[in-house]
């Protein structure tokens, strides 16, 4: 059964999900082209009124492409989250509920999926940007790729410095901080719409932001608190030595915080969907 929730969740979030993502590393290669062909306009010295004909509408539209790059990721959680909503508690939950399968499976396979696509955008959000420094950095080839190399090779070696972390250790941190964090915010807006629906008999979308401003704001007070008792116990000597390697120490008290968070609210999450939720 939980293949065929995934099928048919996938056939309602999968294919725009995808669609966007390419149209970011698309906007990624075309924003660098643009760039790159402004330069050489740039260095053949037009001026005057040809100059804002010409330069104009190719700012704007590589402003276009940059912002297209990154809307990948908000879009994708657009559409994750609609579907959610939609699924479960607008007049198509009455149908969902009706189902031979337990809500806790419609909430794994609707994590699942979610976090998978939210990954997908992310990536080709990453990819479209490399592709847009690798297109403008290029001089006499397509695409080049020594930019990004370098900018890339410039801050793995500050973080580690800072941190006194070998590149590996480093890398790791920063994939865990990526992915922890994307489940975090997944699960905690599930969490949100649910409450907002469960509480709220109308405005459920607004009472759900209200719900999920709620969830930050204590996240931020449990991490400002623990940051404290750290700072002033388990740290203090090494920030007495060396302040900055502290850096090194809250990357993985984050991490390890954003996976409380998201565990903590797909478990609640579930009961309230099992014993709470009345559509």
């Amino acid at each position: 059964m939980l293949g065929k929730l995934l099928k048919y969740d996938n056939r309602e979030m999968g294919i725009p999900v995808l669609l966007f993502s390419l149209i970011s590393v698309a906007a990624g290669f075309l924003g660098g082209w643009l760039a790159r062909f402004l330069g050489m306009l740039n260095e053949k010295g037009l001026e005057g009124i040809m100059q804002i004909i010409i330069s104009i509408p190719m700012m704007l539209t590589i402003s276009v492409c940059f912002a297209a790059i990154f809307a990948a990721v908000i879009i994708a959680l657009v559409i994750i989250l609609r579907r959610y909503y939609k699924n479960l508690f607008s007049d198509e939950g009455y149908l969902t509920f009706t189902l031979p399968v337990e809500p806790r499976q419609l909430l794994f396979s609707k994590t699942l999926l979610g976090y998978f696509l939210l990954l997908i955008a992310t990536i080709a959000s990453c990819l479209g940007f490399i592709v847009f420094l690798g297109t403008v950095s290029a001089k006499d080839t397509f695409f080049d790729f020594t930019f990004t190399r370098d900018i890339l090779s410039s801050l793995g070696y500050s973080y580690t410095t800072l941190t006194k972390t070998p590149i590996a250790v480093a890398v790791i941190e920063i994939v865990l901080s990526v992915l922890v964090a994307l489940a975090r915010t997944l699960l905690s807006m599930y969490l949100a719409i649910t409450v907002g629906a469960i509480v709220a008999k109308k405005h459920k979308i607004l009472a759900a932001i209200g719900i999920y401003v709620l969830i930050n704001m204590a996240a931020s007070v449990i991490s400002n608190i623990f940051s404290v008792i750290i700072m002033r116990t388990t740290f203090i000597d090494i920030m007495e030595n060396d302040y900055l390697i502290i850096v090194h120490g809250s990357t993985i008290f984050q991490i390890i915080l954003n996976l409380a968070i998201a565990v903590v609210c797909y478990l609640i999450n579930r009961y309230l969907l099992t014993k709470k939720v009345n559509i």
